[in-house]
């Protein structure tokens, strides 16, 4: 069994750095890749921690513990939760209930410009560029009717940048 030498996204972006748009970018695409290979699969991932997102010595992902189930599902929100851990290195909900500030304003009321006014103050040194509060905006939906598949999420903007 391979052994990830450098660690989990968590303890990387938490003990050593966050990540600029580029290799926020890369990782971001890299799971994306990953998630899509086990949907076509039939494979689902019901929850995805960046605890459980591990780096080899050569820095690539490998996923493990996640739950993944048959039952066709498409958890894409999850990745605006890691997208955004990876540029701020903070989980988005700590624990998504309605009591929950950044629930409110993104699940309840999707108040996307007040959240993001919030970011902007509590994050004064990280830059959140328009493309990439775009995609984030567009996986976070909580309709499933509305967010954006594999296919929309690899013709964003911020995908090329």
């Amino acid at each position: 069994m391979e052994i990830a030498q450098n660690s989990n996204l968590f303890e990387f972006i938490k003990y050593i750095c966050l990540f600029d748009d580029t290799t926020c970018r890369y990782y971001f695409k890299s799971l994306i890749y990953i998630i899509q290979s086990l949907h076509e699969a039939n494979y689902y991932f019901v929850n995805l921690l960046p605890e459980n997102i591990l780096f080899d010595k050569r820095f690539n992902v490998k996923i493990c513990d996640y739950e993944i189930q048959t039952k066709r599902i498409y958890n894409l929100s999850n990745m605006a939760s890691l997208l955004f851990f990876m540029k701020s290195g903070e989980r988005l909900f700590k624990v998504p209930d309605e009591s929950d500030a950044n629930y409110q304003l993104l699940i309840i009321n999707a108040d996307f410009e007040k959240f993001w006014e919030n970011q902007t103050n509590k994050f004064q040194s990280t830059q959140f560029s328009d493309d990439f509060k775009d995609l984030f905006n567009k996986l976070i939906q909580s309709s499933e009717n509305y967010r954006f598949s594999f296919e929309q999420i690899m013709e964003h903007p911020y995908w090329y940048a």
